[in-house]
């Protein structure tokens, strides 16, 4: 069969060595734009971890659909009318585990690598469960402080807010009334909120699609790249936080009388921030800046956070048995636009010195 084989690459001007690159290529593989999530079922996405890619593979666990969103504006620029929708989940739960060559490592356990060897010269090493109960105490609810089945069972997991920008009113609305049949109910909502639908306990969720963002289409440089990218930044934004406290911290314990009342001002207003960022540290999709684009066109951030929105699509919800598909779609060809989140693949130099808890 080997001259057969032969014979049929011949034919499409394929040899072995331009397959062998081809097929070792594992990201090439996997759809790097959209991801479909299938409760309890692997899939495989493209992670982006210091301007790197991986294969990595996320299972979804558990979630739960609490409120759907739909947003109306007005384009300055045309006049045009723009319809958001958006919802919330609650309690979700995901296992996450990044491919490299033919290693795979649990993100935990990355991010656990990650912060001893950012503390390294302090000379202190973090267990995993400690390490899981510090992030914890920090709204980063990846994981079960151990891997008993009760821990398992109460682990509370985290939000993952989600939007798709250029849906209709009418989509909207459709996917609203199923919402509405398992339990949902309307709410009233603010001025730019055309209709708004919550659920007290929350519906499960079988499954729904992650989409990825183009950051050089947002003027700040900034959007949803994946899970890998926004979980990790979440981490790597809250080192720095905690280094630069630690640093004015040893300043001020240094300082003479004259420059310690700017020195703790200068604290005051990292605690705040720090404050602020903590707050919204339990979110899958990570953590974006508040962005003031100046009339000059130069990005500025204004010292607010706020929680990150997932382009989806489409979310599945009920029983196996019978399942309801909410699809806000208007048109399945029609282009994501992007959103404002935070870049986490900028620089950090990695060394905190000493605990970052």
């Amino acid at each position: 069969m080997t001259s057969l084989n032969e014979s049929i690459l011949a034919q499409y001007d394929l040899s072995t060595d331009v397959l062998s690159d081809v097929l070792n290529d594992e990201v090439g593989f996997i759809n790097e734009s959209r991801t479909v999530v299938r409760l309890n079922q692997p899939s495989q996405f493209v992670g982006t971890l210091a301007g790197e890619k991986y294969p990595a593979e996320l299972t979804f666990r558990a979630g739960n659909l609490t409120s759907l969103t739909l947003i109306k504006r007005v384009r300055p620029e045309d006049g045009r009318v723009v319809y958001t929708a958006r919802g919330a989940m609650t309690n979700v739960k995901f296992d996450i585990a990044i491919k490299d060559g033919n290693e795979s490592v649990d993100l935990i356990d990355q991010m656990l690598s990650l912060t001893n060897a950012s503390i390294a010269k302090s000379g202190k090493v973090y267990s995993r469960e400690d390490f899981l109960k510090n992030i914890s105490n920090k709204n980063m609810r990846f994981a079960p402080i151990n891997d008993t089945p009760e821990a398992k069972d109460s682990y509370r997991g985290m939000s993952l807010f989600f939007e798709q920008q250029g849906t209709s009113e009418e989509q909207f609305e459709l996917a609203a009334s199923k919402f509405q049949e398992l339990g949902g109910y309307r709410v009233e909502g603010s001025q730019r909120v055309v209709s708004q639908y919550k659920h007290d306990t929350g519906l499960p969720v079988l499954g729904f699609e992650m989409n990825r963002q183009d950051r050089s289409r947002n003027r700040a440089g900034t959007g949803f790249v994946d899970l890998l990218d926004s979980t990790m930044g979440s981490l790597l934004n809250y080192f720095k936080f905690a280094g630069l406290l630690k640093a004015t911290e040893k300043q001020i314990a240094a300082a003479t009388a004259k420059n310690v009342e700017t020195l703790n001002a200068q604290r005051e207003a990292i605690v705040k921030e720090m404050n602020i960022f903590t707050r919204s540290l339990g979110n899958w999709g990570g953590v974006q800046p508040g962005i003031t684009i100046q009339p000059d066109g130069t990005v500025t951030n204004n010292g607010e956070w706020y929680v990150t929105n997932v382009p989806c699509g489409r979310v599945q919800l009920g029983s196996s048995d019978s399942p309801v598909e909410l699809d806000f779609w208007t048109n399945r060809g029609t282009s994501m636009t992007t959103a404002s989140v935070i870049d986490t693949t900028a620089s950090t130099d990695g060394s905190l010195e000493e605990d970052p808890f």
